[in-house]
C-alpha cells in the first residue's frame, strides 16, 4: 500500500499492488484515505505523555508531577479510536472492502506500507479492523535503501604510531600489520614527537585506520582539531 500524495489535512492518494510472494503484481487497486487532521495532534499528545513518563527519573520518596499511566492509556485509546473511525469511513472503507475480496482467511499475507508521511509510519496499524478479521495478515513498513556512500578507498591508509620499545616490541608490531594487512598503505611513526604526530594526523589525504598499540602516557593529549 503506497501513498502517492496528500496529507492528513487533504487526504491521501493510495495505490495498492497485489502480488504473490516473489512475483510481479497481478492487480492494482487505486483509492483514497480521507482527511483526518486530528490524528497528528492526537499522536503528538500521546507521544508527549509517553516521553514525559520515560525520561524523568525521580529519587525515591520525592513528590513528582508526571503523566499518570491512566493519562497515557487515555491518550493512546483516543488515538486508536480516531484511527479506527478514520479507516472505517468512506473511501478508506472502500479500500478495506477491496482488500477483503482478495484475502483468504487461511493464508498468510503481508501488507507493506510505503509512505513518506511520518505519522502514517507511526500509527498502530495492527488495530485496524482489517487485521482483526484476518489473523494471518501482518503489517510491514517499507524502508527505502539508504543513499549509496562513497566507494571505499583501496588500498586503505594506516597511520601506525609505535611508542616506547621498552614496553612494546616495535618489530613485532610491524610484523603483525604487514602479515594481516599486506596490501595496505602503512606509514610507521616510531617514537614520534607530539608535533610530528599532530602534523601527520592532518595529512590532506586522510587516514582510514589509526593504529596505536601504546600506553596513554607515550603520546599525551594530541590535539585532533
Amino acid at each position: 500500500m503506497e501513498t502517492t500524495g496528500g496529507d492528513f489535512e487533504t487526504g491521501f492518494s493510495v495505490t495498492i499492488h497485489l502480488s504473490w510472494r516473489g512475483k510481479a503484481p497481478h492487480q492494482t487497486i487505486y483509492g483514497q484515505l480521507p482527511p483526518a487532521p486530528q490524528i497528528p495532534e492526537l499522536y503528538r499528545q500521546w507521544r508527549s505523555l509517553y516521553l514525559a513518563a520515560t525520561r524523568i527519573i525521580v529519587p525515591p520518596g520525592q513528590v513528582h508531577n508526571v503523566a499518570s499511566l491512566e493519562e497515557q492509556r487515555s491518550a493512546g485509546d483516543a488515538l486508536i479510536a480516531a484511527m479506527q473511525t478514520w479507516l472505517n469511513h468512506g473511501s478508506a472503507r472502500e479500500l478495506e472492502f477491496s482488500l477483503r475480496e482478495e484475502l483468504l482467511h487461511n493464508e498468510s499475507a503481508q501488507l507493506i506500507l510505503k509512505t513518506e508521511d511520518e505519522y502514517l509510519q507511526r500509527l498502530p496499524w495492527h488495530r485496524w479492523s482489517l487485521f482483526s478479521r484476518y489473523k494471518n495478515l501482518v503489517m510491514a513498513l517499507h524502508m527505502p535503501y539508504p543513499p549509496q556512500g562513497k566507494p571505499l578507498r583501496w588500498p586503505v591508509r594506516i597511520l601506525a604510531i609505535l611508542g616506547n620499545d621498552d614496553q612494546i616490541s616495535l618489530q613485532e608490531d610491524r610484523a603483525i600489520i604487514s602479515r594481516f594487512l599486506p596490501q595496505a598503505n602503512v606509514e610507521f611513526l616510531t617514537k614520534p614527537s607530539r608535533q610530528r604526530v599532530s602534523d601527520r594526523l592532518r595529512d590532506p589525504k586522510g587516514w582510514d585506520i589509526l593504529f596505536l598499540p601504546v600506553t596513554a602516557t607515550v603520546i599525551p593529549r594530541i590535539p585532533m582539531a
